[in-house]
């Protein structure tokens, strides 16, 4: 934690989470506490700000953020900034990152390091759960850093893993480090730092669990990993909204390949659908990266990858060919083939095509009653169109439009209406779901 922390906490206090002002200010001012010093004149002259923001970071005071930093120094935890070298580099390249993260344990764990998510549904089969454990313990074995969401099920597995291989993960959590979220797994956690991995957040201590803290915290997820291992999902599965956070960060989507063609498996259906990258073992996400050269802002890193029976790898790097505003390529694709495992990608979905995912499966449909708020009774078409699609599960802002009919040019202002007749809420990622 460095001196200026105290204005990075403020800073995300004022204008909230997943903001994209965030990494403005940042690339902005190299010094926040100017930023913070010069107030609302040269604040308005920036004209990013609405007149909301504006009373919000008037509002909020720096008292408070220090109050927050004398809690984490009660319950033992560290801040780390923005603009702090120890910040990880992945994430800091995503349009919405953190302010700050709260830090149980050691986050330097993901400094020259390969790292990888591994997630899924909390309401997982057995065969999800022995997946995410092998995948994860292959991963870490190999001197990868697992990256999950700490929840029951899939995640859960991951993290054991992970840490059954004597290796590295890291948990993100959605609320506050103190909030006692899955106290049945306090063990897992104190485990996790033993073995010199991380516990951390974006909400300071005192933060509960909220709905809307979850989908907001996959962002962190994914955007901390080169790639992202769906391993079990099913048609509403939070973790199909990471895999998607992860496309449009730019980041590598793997998905393991169904045993069958059960609820728990749906979503992996429909991201083999839509081109990822189709895994049965950690070897397969291994043998990825050995094709490749992986490069982040700093010096050089190694890490040992799959080739033939044996993991080995190493990567030599200059840093000087490693560019301050590196940036990491853009898709053309919704998900990217990588070269290394294209073809046994490929022959997977043929296998499956073949056996239980037929070439136009769609996942079964549920029946699905929509209740209708009383306040929709008076709604337009378009808006009764929207609110009808939102109302059968979250959806994707993309998806309403092909669903509806109703023109991109007319979607936002539809949402928007619904949101401030409290009908409708925003999520992460241009999603949204019915109140």
């Amino acid at each position: 934690m460095n001196e200026k922390t105290v204005y990075w906490i403020w800073l995300q206090q004022a204008l909230r989470y997943n903001n994209l002002k965030i990494k403005y200010i940042m690339n902005l001012y190299e010094d926040i506490e100017r930023f913070y010093i010069l107030g609302e004149n040269e604040w308005r002259l920036l004209g990013i700000f609405t007149n909301s923001d504006i009373e919000s970071l008037k509002k909020v005071s720096i008292e408070k953020a220090k109050i927050i930093l004398n809690n984490c120094t009660r319950i033992g935890c560290e801040v780390v900034a923005i603009d702090d070298e120890r910040f990880p580099y992945l994430l800091k390249q995503i349009e919405d990152p953190p302010a700050v993260l709260y830090v149980s344990g050691d986050i330097s764990c993901m400094n020259e390091k390969l790292v990888v998510a591994v997630v899924g549904t909390r309401k997982a089969s057995l065969y999800g759960i022995e997946m995410a454990g092998n995948i994860s313990k292959t991963l870490a074995e190999n001197d990868v850093v697992v990256v999950s969401g700490g929840a029951l099920g899939i995640d859960s597995a991951a993290h054991e893993g992970a840490v059954a291989a004597g290796g590295k993960t890291v948990c993100v959590l959605g609320c506050g480090l103190d909030f006692p979220y899955l106290a049945s797994k306090i063990s897992l956690k104190r485990d996790i730092i033993r073995k010199g991995g991380a516990v951390i957040t974006e909400y300071p201590p005192g933060t509960p669990a909220r709905t809307w803290t979850f989908p907001a915290r996959n962002r962190i997820i994914s955007g901390l990993s080169r790639g992202t291992v769906v391993v079990e999902a099913g048609r509403r599965s939070g973790s199909l909204i990471t895999a998607n956070l992860a496309n449009e960060q730019n980041r590598d989507v793997f998905v393991v390949a169904p045993p069958n063609g059960g609820e728990a498996a749906t979503g992996n259906i429909a991201l083999i659908n839509d081109g990822a990258q189709v895994i049965t073992s950690g070897a397969d996400v291994l043998k990825e990266y050995s094709a490749r050269t992986l490069v982040r802002n700093g010096p050089a890193f190694s890490s040992r990858a799959v080739s033939g029976e044996s993991y080995e790898l190493k990567h030599e790097l200059s840093a000087k060919s490693v560019s301050k505003n590196y940036a990491l390529p853009k898709k053309e694709e919704k998900f990217k083939i990588g070269p290394a495992v294209s073809e046994r990608s490929s022959e997977l979905k043929r296998e499956l095509s073949a056996k239980s995912v037929p070439k136009n499966y769609a996942p079964p449909k549920k029946e699905v009653k929509i209740r209708i708020d009383p306040r929709a009774e008076n709604l337009n078409e378009d808006e009764r169109k929207v609110y009808e699609a939102v109302s059968e599960g979250i959806i994707k802002s993309d998806e309403i439009i092909a669903k509806t009919g109703v023109p991109e040019y007319k979607i936002f202002g539809v949402l928007t209406t619904l949101e401030l007749l409290g009908l409708i809420k925003s999520l992460p990622g241009k999603y949204y779901e019915i109140l």
